[in-house]
Protein backbone atom coordinates (compact mmCIF):
# COMPACT_ATOMS: atom_id res chain seq x y z
CA UNK A 1 0.00 0.00 0.00
CA UNK A 2 1.02 3.43 -0.97
CA UNK A 3 0.69 7.04 0.18
CA UNK A 4 -1.78 7.57 -2.45
CA UNK A 5 -4.01 4.53 -1.06
CA UNK A 6 -4.40 6.06 2.49
CA UNK A 7 -5.50 9.77 0.95
CA UNK A 8 -9.09 8.95 0.29
CA UNK A 9 -9.20 7.49 4.21
CA UNK A 10 -7.23 10.39 5.25
CA UNK A 11 -10.13 12.61 3.31
CA UNK A 12 -12.58 11.00 4.48
CA UNK A 13 -11.32 11.11 8.02
CA UNK A 14 -10.58 14.89 8.44
CA UNK A 15 -14.16 15.99 6.71
CA UNK A 16 -15.62 13.33 9.32
CA UNK A 17 -13.42 15.24 12.20
CA UNK A 18 -14.20 19.14 10.45
CA UNK A 19 -17.76 18.46 10.52
CA UNK A 20 -17.85 16.83 14.29
CA UNK A 21 -16.20 20.23 14.83
CA UNK A 22 -18.72 22.94 13.60
CA UNK A 23 -21.60 20.83 14.97
CA UNK A 24 -20.04 21.11 18.23
CA UNK A 25 -19.48 24.61 17.78
CA UNK A 26 -22.87 25.64 16.45
CA UNK A 27 -24.43 23.36 19.17
CA UNK A 28 -22.75 25.40 22.30
CA UNK A 29 -23.81 28.58 20.69
CA UNK A 30 -27.07 27.29 20.40
CA UNK A 31 -27.17 26.23 24.39
CA UNK A 32 -25.88 29.21 25.26
CA UNK A 33 -28.56 31.81 23.48
CA UNK A 34 -30.58 29.23 24.80
CA UNK A 35 -29.25 30.14 28.33
CA UNK A 36 -29.15 33.81 27.84
CA UNK A 37 -33.03 34.00 27.08
CA UNK A 38 -33.58 31.94 29.67
CA UNK A 39 -31.81 33.94 32.09
CA UNK A 40 -33.41 37.13 30.81
CA UNK A 41 -36.71 36.16 31.11
CA UNK A 42 -36.06 35.04 34.75
CA UNK A 43 -34.89 38.70 35.79
CA UNK A 44 -37.99 40.59 33.30
CA UNK A 45 -40.36 38.02 35.60
CA UNK A 46 -38.22 39.31 38.87
CA UNK A 47 -38.33 42.73 37.40
CA UNK A 48 -42.17 42.83 36.95
CA UNK A 49 -42.94 40.80 40.46
CA UNK A 50 -40.61 43.74 42.42
CA UNK A 51 -42.59 46.28 40.52
CA UNK A 52 -45.42 44.70 41.29
CA UNK A 53 -45.23 44.30 44.93
CA UNK A 54 -43.65 47.86 45.46
CA UNK A 55 -46.98 49.38 44.15
CA UNK A 56 -49.09 47.13 46.36
CA UNK A 57 -47.54 47.92 49.11
CA UNK A 58 -47.36 51.81 48.57
CA UNK A 59 -51.27 51.08 47.69
CA UNK A 60 -51.66 49.58 51.04
CA UNK A 61 -49.97 52.15 53.14
CA UNK A 62 -51.39 55.02 51.20
CA UNK A 63 -55.00 53.35 52.29
CA UNK A 64 -53.62 52.95 55.52
CA UNK A 65 -52.69 56.68 56.19
CA UNK A 66 -55.88 57.71 55.02
CA UNK A 67 -57.51 55.22 56.88
CA UNK A 68 -56.06 56.22 60.79
CA UNK A 69 -56.50 53.93 63.36
CA UNK A 70 -59.92 54.98 65.46
CA UNK A 71 -60.48 53.43 68.75
CA UNK A 72 -64.01 54.60 68.25
CA UNK A 73 -64.70 52.02 65.27
CA UNK A 74 -64.09 48.43 64.26
CA UNK A 75 -59.94 48.90 62.77
CA UNK A 76 -60.58 45.18 61.53
CA UNK A 77 -59.96 46.00 57.89
CA UNK A 78 -57.05 48.23 59.11
CA UNK A 79 -55.24 45.24 60.95
CA UNK A 80 -56.10 43.15 58.05
CA UNK A 81 -54.22 45.73 55.67
CA UNK A 82 -51.20 46.09 57.54
CA UNK A 83 -50.82 42.62 57.50
CA UNK A 84 -50.92 43.11 53.75
CA UNK A 85 -48.49 45.38 54.12
CA UNK A 86 -46.01 43.72 56.64
CA UNK A 87 -46.32 40.83 53.74
CA UNK A 88 -45.63 42.83 50.77
CA UNK A 89 -42.88 44.39 52.83
CA UNK A 90 -41.47 41.20 53.56
CA UNK A 91 -42.19 40.07 49.37
CA UNK A 92 -40.17 43.11 48.20
CA UNK A 93 -36.89 42.69 51.29
CA UNK A 94 -36.96 38.76 49.83
CA UNK A 95 -36.55 39.95 46.48
CA UNK A 96 -33.28 42.15 46.83
CA UNK A 97 -29.77 41.77 47.25
CA UNK A 98 -28.97 42.72 50.79
CA UNK A 99 -25.20 43.21 49.58
CA UNK A 100 -26.54 45.84 47.32
CA UNK A 101 -26.67 49.27 48.63
CA UNK A 102 -29.31 50.50 46.35
CA UNK A 103 -30.89 47.37 47.89
CA UNK A 104 -30.48 48.08 51.43
CA UNK A 105 -31.41 51.17 50.73
CA UNK A 106 -35.01 50.18 49.83
CA UNK A 107 -35.38 48.16 52.58
CA UNK A 108 -34.92 50.59 54.93
CA UNK A 109 -37.17 53.14 53.61
CA UNK A 110 -39.97 50.64 53.33
CA UNK A 111 -38.78 49.69 56.97
CA UNK A 112 -39.38 53.42 57.73
CA UNK A 113 -42.90 53.64 56.18
CA UNK A 114 -43.92 50.67 58.57
CA UNK A 115 -42.56 52.62 61.38
CA UNK A 116 -44.52 55.39 60.96
CA UNK A 117 -47.56 53.24 59.99
CA UNK A 118 -47.56 51.44 63.48
CA UNK A 119 -47.38 54.50 65.22
CA UNK A 120 -50.54 56.37 66.39
CA UNK A 121 -49.40 59.81 65.71
CA UNK A 122 -46.82 60.42 62.51
CA UNK A 123 -46.43 63.24 60.03
CA UNK A 124 -48.22 62.72 56.35
CA UNK A 125 -46.05 64.78 54.95
CA UNK A 126 -42.97 62.68 55.92
CA UNK A 127 -44.84 59.42 54.70
CA UNK A 128 -45.41 60.81 51.73
CA UNK A 129 -41.23 61.90 51.10
CA UNK A 130 -40.63 58.76 52.13
CA UNK A 131 -43.10 57.37 49.00
CA UNK A 132 -41.44 59.47 46.61
CA UNK A 133 -37.76 58.18 47.85
CA UNK A 134 -39.26 54.58 47.56
CA UNK A 135 -40.31 55.83 44.10
CA UNK A 136 -37.28 57.14 43.13
CA UNK A 137 -35.08 53.86 44.92
CA UNK A 138 -37.33 51.47 42.89
CA UNK A 139 -37.09 52.89 39.72
CA UNK A 140 -33.01 52.88 39.59
CA UNK A 141 -32.87 49.65 41.20
CA UNK A 142 -35.55 48.37 38.37
CA UNK A 143 -33.45 50.35 35.82
CA UNK A 144 -30.05 48.90 36.99
CA UNK A 145 -31.54 45.40 36.74
CA UNK A 146 -32.94 46.04 32.71
CA UNK A 147 -30.09 47.71 31.85
CA UNK A 148 -28.44 44.10 33.14
CA UNK A 149 -30.93 42.16 31.02
CA UNK A 150 -30.05 44.48 27.96
CA UNK A 151 -26.56 43.39 28.41
CA UNK A 152 -27.40 39.53 28.57
CA UNK A 153 -27.57 40.05 24.20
Amino acid sequence: MTLKDFIPVFSGLIVVIIGSLIQFILVSRQLKASALIHISANRQEWINSLRNTISEFLAIANWLDANPYDKEKDDSQRQENIQKAYRFFSKIELHLNPNEADHTQLVLLNSEVMTLLKSPNYDSDKLYALFTAILDQSKKILKDEWERVKQLY
